[in-house]
């Protein structure tokens, strides 16, 4: 007899909603669900590259990506304020 608790489904990949460059400083926008109700999230990150070659992201800013920072969250934020209004 087989116990449905067992069985494994395997879901597809979450995709970022929406993905925002300002050189090597992006920000990936993420829509969850929690409960039945939705919410975004946005990561903000710094691109590097690695001595091997491979890139990596960090999560920590000099002073002058500080502003390419602030570009970002303000683009986003316009995006998502745009969405929400053309979905009423």
């Amino acid at each position: 007899m087989s116990n449905n608790k067992d069985k494994t489904t395997i879901q597809p990949k979450n995709q970022p909603k929406m993905t925002v460059r300002f050189g090597n400083v992006k920000a990936t926008v993420w829509e969850n669900d929690s409960d039945g109700d939705s919410f975004i999230t946005t990561k903000i990150s710094r691109t590097y590259r690695r001595e091997d070659g491979s890139y990596g992201d960090s999560n920590s800013f000099s002073h002058q990506e500080l502003l390419a920072v602030k570009e970002i969250a303000h683009i986003v934020a316009l995006r998502l304020t745009d969405a929400d209004n053309s979905e009423l």
